[in-house]
């Protein structure tokens, strides 16, 4: 379950806010496809930390791999294009099997 994108919006918009505002929030998100887009910074766990740091150096297929192991598929061919900005082996488009 999650919320509707209204609601999504609205939370992201807070946590804009907070953010230049200077202030430091804790979030768990499970959607990988906005990570980029809505966080500085990630931490990666399973039962342990597995990396965390600036999403442009963090956020990698090869991190996401040690956090998920064998539950997760990257889709390459046919994913949306990573805007001009993104980083290199920055993670576009992922998800992860349950199971």
């Amino acid at each position: 379950q999650g919320v509707d994108a209204t609601t999504e919006r609205a939370i992201v918009s807070l946590l804009q806010d907070l953010r230049q505002a200077g202030k430091t929030v804790v979030v768990v998100h499970h959607d990988l496809q906005t990570v980029p887009e809505y966080f500085d910074w990630v931490t990666l766990l399973n039962v342990r930390r597995i990396a965390s740091g600036k999403v442009s150096e963090v956020f990698t297929e090869q991190n996401l791999r040690l956090t998920y192991g064998g539950r997760i598929a990257f889709l390459h061919a046919g994913a949306v294009q990573p805007g001009a900005d993104a980083a290199e082996g920055q993670i576009e488009d992922a998800m992860v099997r349950e199971g």
